[in-house]
């Protein structure tokens, strides 16, 4: 990506657009009019080609939602002098197809629950997790120009996809929630030979991360059938990693992801992690007439009706801190029963134990004198066994026989 020298691209970008210099700003703005217009953008001779390429590939990743701009906008050059010519309008799609397929795609669209997600790292998860569980690795159809894999239609209307489509989907869902997110193209070394890959940047707390929902998404097709990899779990090994991050396949940033460019963008080395809070055991409490509390709050969440006066069972709702996860991976509010006992209704319960215990002590050594199970080991004894069937003891004992 050309960048102009001036440009502080980390702290300012929140688009492709953004760190494009002043002449591809200016190409860009004309192809936003010519897509709105459904119209060729010519005179873009000021353009290198490698500018012009850059053009198009941050219009086609800050615009998600223009489903139909790959193969309907060609850019076309003068290779001789390694200018551009136009981006030229041929129509994959009538204007009717757009607009049916507009409505198709609104209704289609997901409406992710963020109830509990109070932090950027959690609405980035929510949004990772939503694409993996729904959508599905699908290769594209050869030939086939109208092909949705590498579109957010093909992600939220037919549910698969290639990394093109996934990439564009999650750069559309953060937008929709608020996140800063580009797209990222380059190559990736996860066979062992380079292949042509695209995966994200997200911005979470100021800091700019890698998300690879791809590498993540544990199924693919066969025969059109989704096929999981194993009993489905959330994998999130490439979600919210730094340059150095270490994965299953080397050093993100330098061994398995070689990106053309980072639009001047300077991701972390490290991950971004939430720390982990486990639930607590359920609590108990004696009754005093007093306020007692029987699960009280901790450094990873927040309760509410954690401490009560009645006796019986109470109810805590556990909030996680915008810092934390669960350790089973969730971030949903939980929910963890405490009791408030009586102490007298203990007490005589604990009395009724000891005497049914000391009533058990009786008759089992009763058992013992008569004979009817083993001293060894406890075990039944029949009436004219010498030897124990279950440990072999001899019957040292045997209740005297009248003559």
């Amino acid at each position: 990506m050309s960048v102009d020298s001036d440009a502080d691209a980390s702290g300012d970008v929140s688009t492709i657009y953004d760190s494009l210099n002043d002449r591809q700003k200016k190409a860009y703005d004309g192809l936003d009019r010519a897509v709105k217009n459904r119209t060729t953008l010519s005179g873009l001779d000021y353009l290198s080609v490698k500018e012009g390429e850059e053009v198009r590939n941050a219009y086609k990743y800050d615009h998600p939602e223009v489903w139909y701009f790959t193969g309907s906008w060609t850019l076309y050059v003068y290779t001789e002098s390694d200018r551009c010519f136009e981006f030229r309008y041929e129509p994959l799609f009538s204007e009717y197809e757009i607009r049916l397929m507009d409505v198709v795609l609104m209704a289609s669209l997901p409406s992710i629950d963020m109830s509990f997600a109070n932090s950027d790292h959690k609405k980035v998860m929510m949004i990772h997790d939503w694409l993996c569980r729904n959508v599905v690795y699908t290769d594209r159809l050869p030939g086939d120009d109208k092909d949705h894999k590498g579109d957010i239609y093909g992600v939220f209307v037919e549910k698969k996809a290639v990394c093109e489509g996934y990439t564009k989907a999650f750069t559309y869902l953060c937008h929709q929630y608020g996140l800063d997110c580009v797209g990222v193209t380059g190559s990736t070394y996860k066979s062992g030979g380079a292949s042509d890959h695209a995966w994200n940047l997200v911005k979470v707390d100021g800091s700019w991360y890698y998300v690879d929902v791809t590498w993540d998404d544990p199924a693919w097709t066969s025969n059109g059938v989704r096929i999981d990899t194993g009993e489905w779990k959330v994998d999130r090994e490439y979600m919210l990693i730094g340059s150095l991050t270490k994965t299953s396949h080397g050093t993100f940033a330098y061994d398995d992801h070689m990106a053309d460019s980072l639009y001047g963008i300077s991701p972390s080395d490290e991950a971004h992690v939430l720390m982990e809070a486990a639930s607590p055991m359920t609590g108990f409490a004696f009754y005093d007439g007093g306020e007692k509390t029987g699960i009280g709050p901790s450094d990873g969440y927040t309760v509410e009706g954690g401490s009560g006066v009645e006796k019986g069972r109470h109810t805590a709702v556990l909030s996680l801190k915008p810092g934390y996860i669960w350790s089973d991976g969730m971030i949903e509010d939980k929910s963890v029963d405490w009791y408030v006992l009586d102490p007298v209704l203990i007490a005589s319960m604990a009395a009724m134990l000891a005497g049914l215990l000391a009533l058990a002590a009786v008759f089992r050594f009763r058992m013992r004198k008569s004979g009817a199970i083993c001293p060894s080991c406890g075990g039944k004894l029949g009436k004219n066994d010498d030897f124990c069937p279950a440990c072999g003891q001899y019957r040292e004992w045997r209740r005297r026989q009248p003559s």
